[in-house]
């Protein structure tokens, strides 16, 4: 059986009883959103898309987009978006302990960090614990979009596919229909 709260908290009556987490059913959308206004080449994105391919640009229109407040549906889903790229429960499982990953070790390069899916770790332990990882050449970031994509020039695709991957969004192409299903049902750490 599943309940909804005033959050949106799915509840499933289970042996375990878990508690889920999901986008309440205000920030949820049947069908993609797309973007309002900015750049033509961007209009004909869902809001989703722009999240997933440009994520600078999508936390401008977050920020500092003024006429984002005449489209509420729209600045609903920015927030909502936002919040699942960087509170989302990572799909990924931690080679170590098997718990969900939320740390990436990132390699400094003359070409900017870069990221790989074999090295997510779930702590700090892990981290220290593999032999495989150069501590002196590598630091460890939060797995979450702010953390990895706020500067423009540390967006480099392995970061980005690397991110994609734990959160388990799927290879390949992804359309406006996917990534609105994705974002609404994503389960998140915790509620918007």
């Amino acid at each position: 059986m599943v309940q909804l709260d005033l959050f949106g908290t799915k509840t499933y009556d289970t042996k375990e009883d878990s508690t889920k987490i999901y986008l309440p059913p205000r920030y949820q959308s049947a069908e993609p959103v797309m973007v309002p206004f900015g750049k033509k080449k961007k209009q004909n994105k869902s809001i989703d898309q722009l999240a997933v391919e440009d994520y600078s640009y999508f936390m401008w229109f977050l920020n500092r987009a003024d006429g984002l407040q005449y489209y509420p549906q729209a600045q609903d889903r920015f927030r909502a978006v936002h919040h699942v790229m960087n509170n989302a429960v990572m799909t990924k499982k931690c080679r170590c302990c098997g718990k969900p990953v939320c740390l990436v070790s990132l390699a400094i390069g003359h070409d900017g960090p870069t990221a790989s899916t074999y090295f997510t770790y779930a702590s700090k332990e892990c981290f220290e614990n593999d032999p495989q990882a150069n501590y002196h050449r590598t630091q460890l970031a939060p797995l979450k979009a702010d953390a990895l994509w706020m500067k423009k020039k540390v967006i480099t695709k392995d970061l980005h596919e690397t991110l994609l991957h734990c959160m388990g969004m799927k290879e390949g192409r992804k359309t406006k229909q996917y990534l609105n299903d994705f974002f609404n049902t994503v389960e998140l750490t915790k509620p918007l």
